[in-house]
């Protein structure tokens, strides 16, 4: 029915469907082969699966890589050991942990099909390859992968001691090579290693606890398997209009597009069926070891979501069909005869394959990235352009059918009708209804209200855009600007409480000089709201410092007094930041010049400049302080501080050098001042920054620098006559001084 829909995403349900058909024939064959062979077999092609993937990764790491065996590149990038056949890494650590698991328990049995030497050596590099991925929970399911095999394989009392002795050496041969795997690891990724798994982003489980919304307001039925990338939007936000296709969590996913009653019938099938395929005491250690890495990766699935890839799922299929095979251990597996020839049942799942093939390329050949990029490639180019409209239009419209419940696309539609002078409002409504918390839909609603002169309301949606959508603030702030310079309107445009704080600083940074008491009072708003907003209190003080230098009407005669007390007390609390500020030093210099206490200026910001995060702005303050206390000593500290900390490296190292050469030139220092700008000219040589050392030169009565920096000139601007005369000019001259 088109008012409840089995699925709000019919296209993306139906490519699960082909995958979930896929997933059966692999483990209804995986099934059949186990039943006639030994469950060592399934294990040796996990492992070397495995092992050759963990080789391949490798090999792109050592290469460096862009691009997956060399042909197709990343849509998010990335390069080294990020590029591999499971780009994420995430997904490959658990199909190497799958692996490794697979690895144990052919290190365990009786009679492995490969000398036991050979395989502790293939798993090193699938447990390095491992640790290197620096996925945290991949790193830990290789830790419970670990436990449950030694669990799983430990003998039980009644065991020969030859069995003991075998399960010692299997321990140990994996001891080792865990070790050593390990230590590679971390010789091959330093630092970097411990960043990934010690780093405070949770972003993961932030994200597994907004989609807990989308799952109570479907619980009965779900919103249909593979629909979540572009239902979820509409109970979560994401910047940039980026797509999260999972919330990193199977129950989480399973419940949000099957339901919670039916993902709970589906862990109650799995739990009966792994009740009836349990493990006796004579049951096969290869058996067990696989068993163990099945649970390792559902673990791991709690916070990784590795189910959704076909590759790793498909090897999960084969494990699953070798662990849970019938028959013994080295015995002959336990088979009845079917009543349906095998030709039969192969003609009935190829049928049914065909089908699901069929229906899912009718209907499911594109997915909601694919679909995004498709309607972006049609946007109109030209305003008037009817048939470049014509054909957006007739995409964006299939893309909302394809994709009913996701707002991206009615807010593109809004903005080409927006562009076109049509009635915009339709698509925007059917935005807002698929995703209420959208903040770019707010924000294209709040500049079309704004366009129709209806302020209060452009008003209300710009501060709701700026409430959902933070990254936003600036493009917001110049749209109310444009409405409204009027303090009151404009914080009562921000947010309520400290999530306004980021849309004040956006209004006062970009409110024009004439308005600097309300960009003063704004900046002291955020502060009140959000008081450990760092950028607010450093904000301020450089508007002070601003007033305070220019004596502008916000600092002048009887307020200049305030605005010194006020400085000095954003000053003291930036020092009590933790971590503490790093560019304190420079803030406080600007302060003690802006206020005429020079001396003091000097001594506190002398030296300091090595550790700051900007060192332009930290010698661009040094230098005036230098300028205004006329210390020739401290002029010889800062020329070699620009020299060493800026040059040449930076792009603000010429304007350094020259800005040190003109105080260079006020302080009678003439050598130094011409050597500053002929560097200042080496490091950006253009025939104007060469004409100016020509100039200076002559001004200090030096012609023959003055004539070289003049060739200089002229041989970077040849067709330039002006130069030209001006190098003739010069050399009569010289040739007069001779003379």
């Amino acid at each position: 029915r088109a008012d409840a829909p089995l699925s709000l995403d019919p296209g993306a349900t139906l490519i699960e469907a082909l995958k979930l058909w896929t997933y059966a024939c692999v483990l209804t064959a995986g099934a059949s082969l186990a039943s006639r062979r030994r469950a060592s077999l399934g294990a040796l092609v996990l492992c070397g699966s495995a092992l050759l993937l963990a080789l391949v990764t490798l090999a792109h790491g050592i290469a460096d890589a862009t691009q997956v065996f060399g042909i197709y590149t990343p849509r998010l990038g990335g390069k080294g050991f990020r590029v591999a056949p499971l780009i994420n890494p995430n997904n490959l650590a658990g199909y190497l942990n799958l692996g490794f698991a697979a690895g144990l328990g052919l290190l365990a049995t009786d009679e492995p099909p490969l000398p036991r030497w050979l395989i502790a050596l293939s798993l090193t590099p699938i447990v390095g390859m491992c640790v290197l991925t620096g996925s945290r929970a991949g790193i830990g399911g290789l830790a419970l992968s670990l436990l449950l095999a030694y669990w799983l394989l430990k003998p039980k009392a009644d065991e020969t001691r030859d069995k003991r002795r075998l399960f010692r050496q299997s321990v140990g041969a994996a001891a080792l090579v865990l070790a050593v795997a390990v230590a590679l690891a971390g010789a091959a990724s330093g630092t970097r290693l411990w960043h990934l798994l010690f780093e405070d982003n949770l972003s993961k489980l932030r994200l597994a606890s907004a989609a807990i919304p989308l799952v109570r307001q479907y619980f009965w039925l779900g919103i249909g398997r593979g629909a979540f990338e572009s239902v979820f939007p509409g109970t979560h936000t994401a910047p940039d209009n980026s797509i999260f296709s999972h919330p990193e969590n199977f129950l989480l996913q399973w419940a949000s597009e099957w339901g919670v009653p039916i993902t709970l019938l589906a862990l109650g099938g799995i739990l009966l069926v792994l009740r009836r395929g349990r493990l006796g005491p004579g049951e096969s250690r290869v058996r067990r070891a696989l068993l163990a890495g099945i649970l390792a990766l559902a673990a791991q699935n709690l916070f990784d979501l590795a189910f959704e890839i076909p590759g790793v799922v498909i090897a999960l299929m084969v494990a699953v069909a070798f662990a849970l095979r019938p028959g013994e251990a080295g015995g002959a597996a336990e088979r009845r005869p079917s009543r349906v020839p095998r030709a039969a049942q192969a003609g009935a799942v190829l049928l049914v394959g065909l089908a699901v093939i069929g229906v899912a390329w009718r209907g499911g050949n594109t997915s909601l990235t694919m679909d995004r990029d498709l309607v972006r490639s049609a946007l109109p180019t030209k305003s008037g352009d009817t048939a470049q409209y014509t054909e957006f239009a007739t995409a964006v419209r299939a893309a909302m059918d394809r994709h009913p419940a996701e707002p991206y696309f009615p807010r593109l539609a809004a903005l080409v009708e927006w562009r076109f002078r049509q009635n915009p409002l339709r698509f925007v409504n059917r935005a807002l209804e698929r995703g209420p918390s959208e903040g770019r839909t707010h924000y294209l609603l709040g500049q079309i209200l704004a366009a129709r002169g209806l302020k209060a309301q452009a008003l209300l949606e710009l501060r709701s855009a700026a409430e959902f959508e933070p990254s936003l603030v600036s493009r917001i702030a110049a749209v109310v600007l444009k409405l409204t310079l009027d303090g009151a309107e404009l914080s009562r445009a921000a947010p309520e409480g400290a999530n306004g704080a980021p849309m004040l600083l956006a209004l006062a940074g970009r409110l024009p000089r004439s308005s600097e008491p309300t960009a003063l009072a704004l900046i002291e708003e955020a502060l009140q709201r959000d008081p450990a907003n760092s950028k607010a209190r450093i904000r301020l003080v450089k508007r002070l410092v601003a007033s305070l230098a220019d004596q502008g009407p916000t600092c002048s005669d009887a307020a200049r007094e305030r605005c010194i007390q006020s400085a000095k007390a954003q000053l003291a609390a930036l020092e009590h930041l933790r971590p503490p500020l790093n560019d304190l030093a420079t803030l406080r210099a600007s302060f003690l010049l802006a206020i005429g206490q020079i001396d003091e200026a000097l001594r506190s910001i002398d030296g300091a400049c090595a550790q700051m995060d900007d060192r332009s702005a930290c010698l661009s303050v040094w230098l005036q302080a230098v300028a205004k206390s006329r210390d020739g000593a401290a002029l010889t500290r800062v020329a070699r501080a620009v020299q060493t900390q800026i040059c040449p490296n930076e792009k603000g190292c010429p304007n350094l050098l020259w800005a040190t050469g003109e105080v260079a030139l006020s302080l009678g220092n003439v050598e130094l001042a011409l050597g500053q700008f002929e560097k200042a000219a080496a490091e950006d040589s253009t025939s104007a920054r060469w004409r100016g050392v020509s100039h200076q030169a002559t001004k200090a009565g030096y012609p023959g620098r003055a004539l070289r920096a003049m060739e200089r000139a002229v041989a970077l601007a040849p067709r330039d006559m002006a130069l030209a005369n001006e190098r003739n000019a010069l050399r009569q001259s010289a040739l007069r001084a001779i003379h």
